[in-house]
Formats: C-alpha cells, sequence, structure tokens
C-alpha cells in the first residue's frame, strides 16, 4: 500500500481532513526522511507505508487537542514527528520545533523549507535550558516519545499559558509507564491530568495519550 493510499485510509478513519495538496507534502516529507537518514540516523522506518502509519498518522493523533490558529511547540521534534505533520493538516498553526541535536534541526529546516511550511520554525534547543530561543505562551507543547513524562512536563509547563496544554505521546505501554513515572511528578492543584487510550489506524497498534492542562 503506497503513502497515498495509506493516509487516505487512515485519515478517514481517524475523521482528519487530507487534500491532494496534503499528500503530496507528505510524500515529499517521506523522501527526504528516507534520503537523510542514510546520512544521519533520522529512522530506522524507511517503507513508505511504515512512514504513514508509525510516523504520519501515529503523528496525527495529536489533533485530539490540536486546534486551527494554536501556538505549538514541539518538544524533542527530532525528525519533525509530531510537529511537521501537524502543521501540514493544519496550516493555520504556529509551530515552533525545539531539539539539541543541530543535525536534526538541519534537517527540519530542510523539510520546512522545501514543503514551504509558512508559520513554522525550527531551533537548535532543550527545552528547560534555552527558553528564550523558544519562546513561550504557546496553546499547546508536545512530545512524542522524546523521554520521561515527568522531565517532558518539568520542561514544557512553563512555557504553555495558562490554560494550555501539554500532550506527552507514549506507545502502547504508556498508561503503565506513566503510572510509574508519576511518583516522581507529584500531583499539584495547577495542573489537571486526562488520559487517553486509542488504537492506531491501520497497523491497530495501542497508543497513550497524556494531556497535563495548566490552570
Amino acid at each position: 500500500m503506497s503513502i497515498r493510499e495509506t493516509l487516505s485510509t487512515g485519515c478517514a478513519a481517524m475523521g482528519v481532513a487530507i487534500d491532494d495538496e496534503m499528500t503530496a507534502q507528505f510524500e515529499d516529507y517521506a523522501q527526504l526522511l528516507v534520503k537523510w537518514s542514510s546520512a544521519i540516523n533520522l529512522t530506522a522506518i524507511t517503507e513508505p507505508r511504515a512512514i504513514a502509519v508509525y510516523h504520519f498518522l501515529d503523528s496525527l493523533t495529536a489533533l485530539r487537542v490540536v486546534k486551527p490558529g494554536s501556538s505549538v511547540l514541539d518538544v524533542g521534534a527530532g525528525a519533525g514527528f509530531p510537529g511537521i505533520p501537524l502543521k501540514i493538516c493544519l496550516p493555520s498553526i504556529n509551530l515552533v520545533l525545539a531539539d539539541s541535536r543541530e543535525k536534526k534541526v538541519f534537517f527540519m529546516r530542510e523539510v520546512i523549507r522545501k514543503l514551504g511550511l509558512e508559520g513554522a520554525r525550527a531551533v537548535k534547543a532543550r527545552v528547560g535550558a534555552d527558553g528564550e530561543k523558544v519562546g513561550s505562551g504557546f496553546d499547546v507543547a508536545v512530545s512524542r516519545a522524546a523521554g520521561k513524562a515527568p522531565e517532558i512536563a518539568r520542561a514544557a509547563l512553563p512555557l504553555v499559558k495558562k490554560g494550555g496544554i501539554v500532550l506527552i505521546m507514549k506507545g502502547k505501554n504508556g498508561a503503565r509507564e506513566w503510572e510509574e513515572e508519576k511518583l516522581s511528578f507529584p500531583e499539584t492543584p495547577a495542573v489537571a491530568e486526562t488520559s487517553e487510550e486509542i488504537t492506531l489506524p491501520v497497523s491497530g497498534d495501542g497508543r497513550f495519550l497524556l494531556i497535563l492542562r495548566k490552570k
């Protein structure tokens, strides 16, 4: 199954609107990902259908909390997930992609340039230590497979506005991992915690979304 077919099937199952221009951007993104991965080890996933499922559709599960016009910070963005897929499907968001690894920042900047993504920038920064490079007052900070949830939460919560969200995306064992990790992240009246276990379309794999709302 091609990237186009996989995205069409998966987005339909998720209720996500995707047009031909967006699909073409995803195809170009996948080509860049495969090309650069041979040089700088961006991902071990290089088969087109797998890229569409485990990078693109997986990233788009964050659309549950990311809305049009939002300001979004991607913490530890790596190769641009989930931020760039969100930007493709929601062009109106203002996106900052932060990562401490220079080569990956270069890659994300190239993707932004090649795909013509206005209102998106990639910065070399470690969230929590280089706040002036990243900015603050975001509607949503999102992180996918970028570390332990308490560490991400402590770094990202100061950067979202009151009422803003920190979304931490985990794999199928995410619920169990969070129950163990939260022992080092005590409950606070300033943060409301919710979570959701979902099934990834096409593959049927489980995912766990941890949603922390700043009161």
